[in-house]
């Protein structure tokens, strides 16, 4: 089942949208990104703000953060809209399935001891189109079930770092996660 969150992790952060420049503008590969610090005071159950879409390494390297967090937090809540707004549901594999969490995780929720972080990130830009392959470490804290009626931990997961490949496309002005998976 950690390896579903960890997925579902990965899922969100390939997710893609940004918005604020003409779709024809280029896009430099970029690599060797900050690392995004881990927060004692996030609250996992807190919605995640969308950024700004835009067009840049930067806007790209903002989108990949708040995919690292949109997992957590529908693990957290079950509320599956955020995740399914990632994308199109038509070009989005994970936007489509996102209705899919309440059924995987029935009356648990999955807590993490602290805000997942993202380091490593890699772009490259397909020259055929408006696509990007984000390459990126997740490093997800420990973690553990709970049953969301009693409170009670049913199981728990130890942290572990999960090298992820996002697809990404700039569409309509705003960035959306196409697909994801672990790099093996």
């Amino acid at each position: 089942m950690r390896r579903l969150a960890a997925s579902l992790v990965l899922a969100l952060v390939a997710l893609a949208g940004c918005g604020g420049q003409d779709d024809d503008a280029g896009l430099p590969e970029f690599s060797a990104t900050p690392e995004a610090s881990a927060s004692a005071q996030w609250d996992q159950k807190a919605k995640p703000e969308r950024p700004e879409d835009v067009k840049t390494e930067e806007g790209l390297r903002a989108y990949i953060d708040y995919l690292a967090l949109v997992t957590p937090y529908t693990l957290a809540t079950h509320d599956s809209a955020v995740l399914a707004n990632l994308g199109d549901p038509t070009t989005c594999v994970p936007c489509a399935r996102a209705g899919e969490i309440g059924e995987s995780y029935g009356n648990e929720i999955v807590l993490y001891e602290q805000r997942p972080s993202v380091r490593d990130v890699a772009a490259t830009k397909d020259p055929a189109g408006d696509k990007w392959v984000v390459k990126a470490q997740i490093d997800l804290p420990a973690s553990q079930r709970v049953d969301k009626t009693s409170g009670e931990a049913q199981s728990k997961s130890p942290a572990e770092s999960v090298a992820v490949t996002y697809d990404v496309m700039w569409a309509s002005g705003r960035w959306e996660l196409i697909n994801y998976a672990s790099q093996s």
